[in-house]
C-alpha cells in the first residue's frame, strides 16, 4: 500500500489547517507539514529543534 492509496478525495493540507484553525491558535508553535502531519516547534526561533 502506498501513501497515494491513503489519500482522501477532496482532502488537502490547506483544508485541514483551515478546519482546525492551526493559524488561529497554534501558530508559530504548531503547523501542518507537506505530508499532512502536525509539527510542533517549542521554540519557533530554532526551527531545526
Amino acid at each position: 500500500m502506498s501513501e497515494e492509496d491513503d489519500e482522501v478525495p477532496g482532502w488537502s493540507i490547506a483544508k485541514s489547517a483551515e478546519r482546525y484553525q492551526i493559524r488561529g491558535w497554534g501558530e508559530p508553535y504548531f503547523s501542518i507539514s507537506e505530508r499532512g502531519t502536525v509539527e510542533v516547534r517549542p521554540d519557533p526561533e530554532k526551527p531545526d529543534r
